[in-house]
């Protein structure tokens, strides 16, 4: 039996042709491919830039309900303005035996050196309207003091006191810091801007907070990065 072969196949001419053609579809898929993930990379960026940036706009609004209004402090220019306040971590009514540099409160039960670099106040009573004095160590039931600034009137059993603690935020570059108590740590990275305003007067002032940020990478689109805008109105009541 005569076993028929087509005398036709593929030219070299064809085979580059076609060869050509899946060339130019495959470099279109990779370049498809290409800006897709970019595109996706850049969302993904901006994404997290933005819940970065609302999470740290809400812990600055927590920590400012519990602030004092009275010790409200904005510096610097708009949009790098520092906000500093303090907040009221406890409260109480000197005993006897207060020194020059110590103050008693029989009634407390505090863990040893709980309230070392904190702030203590005495807002009535004898040696009112003393107030920032540092404290360098505490047992359960005495706070004391630095030597440095001591009381000028010693506090008696009439005598009521407030432990504060001190907060700021500022910029430093595309840095926000927070530092509490004397001690720094960057908080948030790519903030462009910060700015807060006061309105009203105490007690129930306000404090309006813009917070601005941006990517850190250039969108391939446009050549630019992606900035966000967040804003938050925090009132304080202390």
């Amino acid at each position: 039996m005569e076993v028929l072969h087509s005398p036709k196949g593929f030219s070299l001419i064809e085979l580059l042709i076609t060869m050509g053609v899946l060339g130019i579809i495959l470099a279109a898929l990779g370049g498809l491919f290409t800006t897709t993930s970019k595109n996706y990379s850049t969302q993904s960026e901006l994404i997290n830039n933005q819940e970065n940036a609302r999470s740290t706009l809400d812990f600055m609004a927590r920590l400012l309900r519990d602030g004092v209004s009275s010790t409200v402090v904005i510096s610097g220019t708009s949009p790098n303005n520092t906000l500093a306040f303090s907040v009221i971590e406890d409260f109480g009514r000197s005993t006897a035996g207060n020194t020059a540099t110590a103050i008693n409160d029989a009634t407390k039960t505090w863990t040893t050196n709980q309230w070392q670099n904190y702030y203590v106040n005495i807002h009535s009573g004898t040696g009112s309207g003393q107030t920032s004095k540092q404290i360098v160590s505490n047992t359960a039931t005495q706070l004391t003091i630095s030597n440095s600034s001591p009381w000028t009137t010693v506090p008696d059993t009439t005598s009521d006191y407030k432990m504060m603690s001190s907060h700021s935020f500022s910029r430093s570059g595309n840095t926000l810091q927070y530092t509490k108590n004397g001690s720094t740590v960057d908080l948030s990275n790519y903030i462009t801007g910060l700015t807060a305003q006061l309105v009203g007067t105490a007690p129930g002032i306000r404090v309006d907070l813009t917070l601005s940020a941006q990517t850190a990478n250039i969108r391939q689109d446009t050549g630019q990065t992606s900035s966000v805008t967040l804003n938050s109105s925090v009132k304080m009541y202390n």
